[in-house]
């Protein structure tokens, strides 16, 4: 398993028409708690909630569509957010949660270069 990463998870009708497709916000929230590689998650968006796992983006939008099968949605992992209007609570999870930035020593080991 992978080391956990910071995402954003964001779902909801593509357009007014698509109603149908919208799926219920606790219904959302509801499956996170019981999902054992959801690590953490905070809200307070409407349709989207910043979650941390150990899991891939693709293998939480694998999951989160066999669980949700009409839903439009989307993962986007967050490497390093740093701008933008979130209440302080949301700033401090991500910064709690967000992986760290390598040092230039870890950049150089990592490129193969002593």
């Amino acid at each position: 398993m992978n080391d956990p990463s910071l995402y954003l998870l964001l779902w909801g009708p593509l357009s007014p028409s698509n109603e149908g497709w919208d799926i219920e916000r606790k219904r959302v929230l509801d499956y996170l708690d019981s999902w054992s590689d959801i690590l953490a998650w905070f809200t307070c968006f409407r349709d989207a909630v910043l979650v941390v796992s150990p899991r891939t983006a693709n293998e939480i939008a694998e999951t989160f569509h066999r669980r949700f099968l009409a839903a439009h949605f989307v993962v986007f992992p967050l490497s390093d957010p740093q701008a933008g209007y979130l209440p302080r609570d949301a700033w401090k999870f991500i910064y709690a949660n967000r992986p760290p930035k390598p040092s230039p020593d870890d950049a150089s080991v990592s490129a193969g270069t002593n």
